[in-house]
């Protein structure tokens, strides 16, 4: 490699072998990819978050911008054909019993995909991340079980420590 200022880097193209690929760092785990997608259907299908694929009249135009010939058939087809797929992602990753769970995971993972372009093409709108309604009743879940836990510690101390004659009364 040429060690001049002025010439370019070279990039390490090489694959990572099974044990480089386990300590790689991910971003979001499958169970995050997961979640991000379910939360995404979900506030899609709520009405919270709304997204747009280009239309005819865009791919028109920017297939007249590279000089490309325009079959319309063709530009119909091409505006149809990201909706199905989404469409078919968000099926098979919403458990379509047909698919197995390999399918599941890719589907998913094609559907984060899809998220992440959409909102690169500044083309998806609103926001899809936990409800407030969500996240406070997690907390109420955690603090009902660290309550539990503090009356069973409670209820074992009394049992265990204060004699059955105490002013609690005979047990």
């Amino acid at each position: 490699m040429n060690n001049d200022a002025n010439s370019p880097k070279e990039i390490d193209t090489t694959v990572p072998t099974a044990p480089e690929k386990e300590k790689a760092i991910c971003l979001f785990t499958q169970d995050e990819v997961a979640k991000i997608a379910r939360d995404f259907i979900d506030a899609w299908m709520r009405g919270d978050v709304d997204f747009e694929f280009p239309n005819v009249d865009e791919l028109v135009e920017r297939a007249k911008i590279m000089n490309k010939k325009v079959d319309y058939d063709e530009t119909l087809k091409k505006e149809r054909a990201p909706k199905m797929e989404l469409g078919e992602f968000i099926l098979v990753g919403s458990d379509d019993t047909t698919a197995t769970p390999e399918q599941r995971q890719k589907a998913i993972l094609a559907i984060f995909r899809y998220i992440i372009t959409l909102r690169l093409g500044h083309r998806l709108k609103g926001k899809f991340t936990a409800s407030q309604v969500e996240d406070r009743i997690n907390r109420l879940e955690e603090d009902t079980k660290e309550l539990n836990k503090h009356f069973e510690e409670l209820y074992f101390y009394v049992k265990t420590k204060i004699p059955d004659d105490s002013i609690l009364g005979k047990r």
